[in-house]
């Protein structure tokens, strides 16, 4: 079959275009990994949906306590300024949108 003047080819054969950032990577600095896209959204999914203390997520991704408050900070920020979080969002993480703070504002899990 050969597409027609008219036709969107598109539309035809089920393409979805997508336009955003590529994910950043983890990068090894050799004293440290840096957090990439992808750690950053499984952090935040580890301590939102499996509701997982801070301390336990660390020792899992052997990430010291404040590299995870950090994430979870810098992703509540992120939400409550723009709406999203562009971490979560590059990667396609579930919780691109939501906030991790209780009602009264405090970050959870902190120990």
């Amino acid at each position: 079959m050969n597409k027609q003047e008219k036709e969107n080819i598109i539309k035809q054969v089920g393409l979805k275009i997508e336009y955003g950032e590529e994910p950043v990577h983890s990068i090894d600095r050799h004293k440290y990994l840096t957090v990439g896209d992808s750690k950053h959204s499984e952090i935040l999914a580890l301590y939102i949906s499996e509701n997982k203390s801070m301390q336990k997520i660390a020792n899992q991704q052997n990430r010291s306590v404040a590299t995870i408050h950090k994430q979870i900070k810098d992703h509540d920020e992120a939400v409550a300024r723009s709406g999203f979080c562009p971490q979560c969002k590059r990667v396609h993480g579930l919780y691109e949108t939501e906030l991790t703070v209780k009602k009264e504002g405090k970050i959870s899990g902190l120990t």
